[in-house]
């Protein structure tokens, strides 16, 4: 039995993995992440000395890469969005179809809890349509947030934009057409879970 314990642990791996994949929508990366520890667990038992050795190296520099690029943005994000901020732009983070992936609806609660904490802040929701997806991003916000409540008069969608410059670029020019002025000194991320997901909160005034 304990000879077979690896081959439990994988094929329960795997299907958790599918799970998450075909079940829980949203949760891509997770059901991507566990497949491949499923598939780790099976290279490193079949695999030999040496080819395991270089695969450990190339994973451990890989992790090293990731750490290394990935403290300098956490670092630098920002979560002191002014209270009188009256408009935040919303960046898109991919759909399964029309359902917001996992790190988008982890964006949207903060977008949600930052709205309704402050009822005189607009949202710019920007993405485009992305392969896979069956309505732009920027829609499926709006859509989202406005079947928890908020009022579509608060929300305005940005559904051209493929990436964050045309992000900005779009959602500055709906909010100047909207009557805001971009104040540079104002500039602030904003996460209202205390993350960095990229959302981008704006001083107008």
């Amino acid at each position: 039995m304990k000879n077979k314990l690896w081959l439990i642990v994988v094929i329960i791996l795997l299907a958790a993995a599918a799970v998450f994949a075909f079940v829980a929508t949203g949760h891509t990366y997770f059901a991507a992440l566990l497949a491949l520890i499923a598939v780790l667990i099976v290279f490193y038992r079949f695999a030999g000395r040496v080819l395991r050795i270089v695969v450990t190296v190339l994973l451990i520099i890989g992790l090293v890469v990731f750490v290394i690029i990935e403290v300098p943005i956490v670092k630098a994000a920002r979560t002191d969005a002014p209270d009188d901020c009256d408009y935040i732009i919303v960046l898109g983070a991919g759909l399964h179809g029309d359902v917001p992936s996992l790190s988008l609806r982890n964006r949207l609660d903060a977008t949600l809890a930052w709205l309704e904490a402050h009822p005189d802040c607009v949202a710019v929701v920007s993405g485009g349509q992305g392969p896979g997806e069956t309505m732009t991003e920027g829609k499926a916000m709006s859509v989202w947030l406005e079947a928890k409540g908020i009022d579509p008069s608060r929300i305005i969608v940005e559904d051209k934009a493929t990436s964050t410059m045309e992000n900005l670029q779009f959602s500055f020019e709906l909010i100047r057409a909207a009557g805001g002025h971009h104040n540079p000194a104002g500039n602030h991320h904003h996460d209202g879970a205390g993350n960095h997901h990229g959302d981008l909160c704006r001083r107008y005034h």
